[in-house]
């Protein structure tokens, strides 16, 4: 890739696109503006924060499943030819 200041609040990113012969490419170009760059990472970042805040509250629960399993002495299972004991 390729990486161009447009003007004094643009990006200009040139890709290689494949066309449908493998030998053949064409330029791709994208124009980004500086300020919709900065919104798209601070967005990005809150639902990723969100996204690792629901997780955590998820391994939390499990976590404490885990820990009253192993309170009531609750053991994995061991697989016999026919069935789970």
């Amino acid at each position: 890739m390729k990486y161009t200041k447009e003007n004094e609040s643009t990006l200009k990113v040139e890709r290689a696109k494949m066309v449908p012969k493998p030998s053949d490419t064409e330029k791709e170009f994208t124009i980004y503006d500086y300020s919709f760059l900065l919104s798209q990472r601070e967005a990005i970042t809150a639902q990723r924060d969100e996204m690792i805040r629901l997780k955590q509250i998820e391994l939390d629960e499990v976590n404490t499943f885990i820990s009253e399993a192993d309170k009531l002495g609750i053991k994995v299972a061991i697989k016999t030819n026919k069935e789970i004991v």
